[in-house]
Order: C-alpha cells, then sequence, then structure tokens
C-alpha cells in the first residue's frame, strides 16, 4: 500500500462508527487501486481531490473546510469526463444517483464525501 492508514487511539476503546470507519474496504481499496490521484481544485473553503481507478471508474472527494455548511461541486467536465456516471458514496457504503453534469453535496462544518463514479 502507498499510502498506510495512520491511527492514533486505544483500540481496546473504539467504538462501531470508528471501526467501520476505519476498516471500510472500498474506502481503503483507493489507497491500492488508484493512480493519477490529484488535487482538483481549491477554492477558498472548497478543495476537491479526484484519482482514477479500475476499469475506467473514478474516485472524487469533495472537502469543506469552513465553519459553517457549505455546498461542495465538481462538474463532470472539470474531471474530464462526459456521459453519465452512476455515483457511490463510499463512507456510507451505499449507491446514489447518476450525474450527468454536476455533482454537488451540502457538506456540514469540515464535513467531506467519498465517491466512486462508475461510467453507465
Amino acid at each position: 500500500i502507498r499510502s498506510p492508514l495512520m491511527l492514533s487511539a486505544n483500540l481496546k476503546y473504539i467504538d462501531d462508527w470508528t471501526l467501520a470507519l476505519i476498516t471500510n474496504a472500498e474506502a481503503l481499496g483507493i489507497g491500492k487501486r488508484s493512480r493519477g490521484n490529484r488535487e482538483l481544485y481549491h477554492r477558498g473553503n472548497r478543495v476537491a481531490w479526484v484519482a482514477e481507478g479500475d476499469s475506467g471508474c473514478r474516485y472524487l472527494a469533495l472537502f469543506n473546510l469552513a465553519d459553517d455548511e457549505q455546498l461542495v461541486s465538481a462538474s463532470l467536465a472539470e474531471l474530464g469526463l462526459s456521459g453519465t456516471w452512476a455515483l457511490r458514496d463510499l463512507w456510507g457504503r451505499r449507491d446514489l444517483a447518476t450525474a450527468d453534469s454536476d455533482i454537488g453535496f451540502r457538506l456540514p462544518a469540515h464535513g467531506s464525501k467519498l465517491l466512486k463514479l462508475s461510467s453507465r
């Protein structure tokens, strides 16, 4: 693995939510199977990172660095993509809608969203 997960915690007392987060195979797989990982943009308190995955999928991470809720988005054009893409929330481990133009979420203060985009 190129970037090992480092955690400073007493694992005897870790809660179920944190354990599920740090053992999320889909999210951990990004470190094993992605390439071209890079910052897409940094616009004030909004940041986006992108990476290429196996079978033509893309990973998109959206970050809200602000102290209040913000809309954080990226267009398929910014990602160099076109067509329709299926979205999967990797932290939430659930499929979302499809996107054919913009991908955006209202994120809480200091919140993030980790997505997998698969071509339809």
